[in-house]
């Protein structure tokens, strides 16, 4: 249990920042299912930026994705340099700050083929990523991942930007692509390299606790998916308290706890994994 949560307290760990991977087909899919507490309502956009500063941004759908499902959009039409996938974050201070994506065209209505990332800092210009020039195909999922986004972007306390931006009207079909033309992203993944020492709690869609910190003996618990099992560990990773049969939700009484930092880990119905999640007991 010990190296299970090393991760999360000791300093220069890798985080993920905020993690977009669409379980489910519904509009709060276009959140973080993953994140770092800043970036909990940083959701993800398919916008035009010929009106920029005014940018437009276009509906989102669900469609078959890597795993589960897919960010879909249609509209890319006369899209060069000017329309694009689009994530807001914060990094907390990270450094060594990469990004990972999957993009894919559609097969019967295909959309721009070439594409390149750019990130930028609040308040300064759009720059290129290395290595991220993308060229799509009707059939397959290409992936970048892990790709740098350079020592610019180390330790900042501002709002960043990545884009996923149409740099040719060319489809994946070698058309011109039209208005029906369809483009898919799909797990898209932000990490970066801790400096704070003990990490902050991470946001999960799937998993959900308040108030925290707390001062209070009682704890809500909220969860998409059933929770036979609640497992309190202490910060050397002893396990202090288990609860039973907390299902979708439940209030429980942590009147046991002494004020401190404890891990929440959830062990659910279907057997799926769980990452420890940060308590604060003050």
């Amino acid at each position: 249990m010990l190296a299970l949560l090393s991760g999360s307290m000791y300093a220069q760990s890798t985080i993920i920042l905020a993690k977009w991977t669409f379980p489910a087909d519904d509009s709060l899919s276009v959140l973080p299912d993953t994140c770092i507490s800043q970036n909990a309502t940083k959701y993800i956009s398919a916008e035009d930026t010929t009106a920029y500063p005014a940018t437009i941004t276009r509906d989102i759908f669900f469609t078959n994705g890597v795993t589960s499902f897919a960010a879909t959009a249609v509209g890319w039409n006369n899209g060069t340099m000017a329309k694009l996938w689009s994530i807001k974050f914060k990094s907390n201070s990270a450094s060594n700050l990469t990004i990972s994506s999957s993009q894919r065209s559609g097969g019967n209505y295909p959309g721009p083929k070439n594409w390149k990332i750019q990130a930028r800092i609040s308040g300064q210009p759009w720059v290129d990523v290395p290595g991220g020039n993308i060229t799509l195909t009707t059939s397959t999922w290409v992936s970048v991942a892990n790709l740098p986004l350079g020592s610019t972007f180390d330790n900042q306390t501002s709002s960043m930007f990545v884009r996923w931006i149409v740099i040719s009207d060319t489809s994946t079909a070698g058309t011109i692509v039209d208005s029906s033309g369809i483009s898919k992203i799909d797990d898209v993944v932000i990490k970066g390299t801790s400096i704070t020492g003990v990490q902050e709690i991470f946001y999960n869609s799937v998993f959900n606790y308040y108030p925290n910190p707390t001062n209070a003996n009682i704890l809500n618990i909220e969860s998409s998916k059933g929770i036979k099992v609640l497992d309190i560990y202490n910060f050397q990773g002893q396990l202090v308290h288990s609860f039973n049969e907390i299902g979708y939700y439940k209030t429980i009484s942590i009147d046991m706890l002494k004020p401190g930092v404890y891990f929440l880990r959830p062990q659910y119905n279907d057997n799926s994994a769980s990452t420890p999640s940060k308590l604060i007991v003050e």
